[in-house]
């Protein structure tokens, strides 16, 4: 199945265009070629993802093929209440808009998050603008509309007494940043979180892997094209503590972080099981308007072991629970709490 993923998009553009030739000899005039395109394109992805039940495989537009994208809204769901902001993402388009922690998303893309009593429930947000219904400090409501942007990779916050690390995409630059900011604080332990976390590069996960694991530890397995191949650090570990916060959301590169950390018991990994995608994607531009991403290389674990289905378990499973907090307030959040005490900094924030 790897060689049909890997040569899916070479081969589709003479397919696509005899099959709109053909539909336009049929009826001529009467079918939006743009339409017809996509929806060829769109359930050759749907085939893929039922085929490989990885879902990873998408249609792209060629801006979000190249970085993380979104709304730039991180938030804890409040049953009763909505989707407390917790955080703003800069730059997003949340920030432009002036979201700040505390506010409250009440209505989302059309959805009554007050209703919601788990955020699986809600949908997400369809390509386009978003509208939002925010309640603000003071009780007033505001509409918002958002135009879902780029999103930067990964954000580090030097905090008083450890470096949090929020990965959105393992890329080649977060190994570099990482490094740099743990060497400049070699005693301070680390918080990575990796939830939500989906794309990126197998060689950004491998190099972020590499700052904190010892010489020469085996840190997974990439297969790609009938080949296997070994992937272990080169550098002396850095930083005297790690924890990682995976859940539903972190799939691909980065369960191979959390999975080698693991392994070596080079880190506590605190949360829900991740989403079970061993697979790594590569992106194929196809036109000016398309790309896709392809699911082209499968990963294992330092074992050899797939965690395909099942992800990886954490060490702490926990759920993001929290107390109503007031009006206003931002709540805790618990996954983040129960890290911060695995790294012996209890009551830290």
């Amino acid at each position: 199945m790897l060689g049909l993923l890997a040569g899916v998009a070479l081969a589709i553009e003479p397919v696509l265009v005899t099959a709109e030739r053909v539909v336009d000899d049929a009826w001529p005039g009467e079918h939006d070629p743009a339409a017809l395109r996509r929806a060829a394109l769109e359930g050759m992805v749907a085939y893929l993802n039922e085929r490989e039940s990885l879902p990873v495989n998408r249609l792209l537009a060629p801006d979000e093929a190249t970085v993380p994208w979104g709304l730039g809204l991180e938030y804890l769901l409040v049953p009763g209440r909505g989707l407390v902001v917790t955080d703003v993402v800069e730059p997003s388009a949340a920030s432009r808009a002036g979201l700040v922690p505390g506010d409250v998303v009440t209505r989302l893309g059309g959805q009554d998050t007050t209703a919601a009593l788990d955020p699986d429930e809600l949908t997400g947000v369809a390509a386009g603008a978003v509208p939002l219904l925010v309640q603000r400090a003071g009780g007033h409501a505001t509409s918002f509309v958002l135009q879902p942007g780029p999103l930067p990779a990964h954000t580090l916050r030097a905090r008083p007494d450890h470096l949090q690390v929020t990965v959105r995409a393992p890329t080649e630059e977060l190994t570099t940043v990482v490094a740099a900011a743990v060497a400049a604080a070699p005693d301070q332990p680390v918080l990575i979180d990796l939830r939500g976390a989906t794309g990126g590069t197998v060689v950004g996960a491998v190099g972020l892997a590499d700052v904190l694991l010892p010489v020469d530890a085996i840190i997974g397995f990439e297969l790609r094209q009938g080949t296997q191949h070994e992937l272990a650090s080169t550098r002396p570990p850095l930083a005297p503590a790690v924890a990682v916060l995976i859940d539903a959301g972190t799939a691909g590169p980065a369960e191979l972080i959390a999975a080698s950390l693991q392994h070596h018991g080079r880190a506590t990994v605190i949360g829900t099981p991740s989403a079970g995608l061993a697979g790594a994607t590569s992106v194929r531009f196809l036109d000016a308007e398309h790309a896709l991403q392809l699911v082209d290389a499968r990963l294992r674990d330092p074992a050899g072991e797939s965690w395909d289905g099942g992800g990886v378990k954490p060490d702490v499973r926990i759920q993001p629970r929290l107390e109503t907090p007031p009006d206003g307030a931002v709540p805790r959040d618990a996954q983040v709490d129960a890290a911060l005490t695995a790294l012996g900094l209890r009551g830290a924030r």
